[in-house]
């Protein structure tokens, strides 16, 4: 019995782990963001580019499962500004995780990624 418990629990912290299976900039740290968004105010813009294109492609996903606009008049503009709030606050947390909070904030119905709660 007590292997059997900690058999569960062992897969219970795995599954927890595996919430978000991250792919190109999704895995990055959250603060690798903010320091693009940083440069963006320079004058480069080309790194935040990059992760708002993650972004779109997200959104595309998204879009394309459910039918209809992911991101429920939020423009790139927009987005750039909520996630560097969350990431600013979560500076640990992985871009997806931000990306996913995000849609979460903007469209609380769909189910979108980890950012949801378990009374959702």
């Amino acid at each position: 019995m007590k292997w059997m418990v900690a058999a569960l629990m062992l897969a219970t912290s795995s599954l927890a782990q595996a919430e978000i299976t991250g792919y190109g900039l999704g895995k990055q740290p959250c603060t690798k963001f903010v320091e693009a968004a940083n440069s963006a105010r320079d004058g480069n813009k080309i790194r935040v580019y990059e992760f708002l294109h993650w972004v779109a492609g997200y959104a595309t996903s998204v879009s394309h499962q459910e039918g209809r606009p992911a991101l429920n008049g939020i423009s790139l503009d927009d987005a750039q500004f909520l996630l560097e709030q969350y990431c600013r606050a979560n500076q640990e947390a992985h871009f997806a995780e931000a990306v996913a909070h995000m849609f979460h904030e903007a469209r609380p119905s769909a189910i979108i990624g980890p950012a949801r709660s378990e009374s959702d």
